[in-house]
């Protein structure tokens, strides 16, 4: 995983009221949804639900358009 927790916002995070942890947690998970696209790997795990037994290439098309669709949601 390329992000990670720097010491200063470990720091912060302890300090927080709980209101303050709350909007921030609401505001990285908001990036992070933003983000996620950009962090799965699609064309791999489209290699990998092709290997399930029983989905064929016109099952796997129609099972990546639905994944695509709810990550641009």
């Amino acid at each position: 995983m390329k992000h990670k927790l720097h010491r200063d916002t470990y720091r912060s995070i302890k300090r927080m009221t709980h209101k303050e942890l709350e909007s921030f947690l609401e505001r990285y998970g908001d990036h992070m949804l933003k983000n996620i696209g950009e962090m799965l790997d699609l064309s791999a795990m489209e290699q990998e639900i092709s290997k399930i037994n029983g989905i064929g290439e016109k099952r796997l098309e129609e099972i990546m358009e639905v994944i695509k669709k709810f990550l641009t949601e």
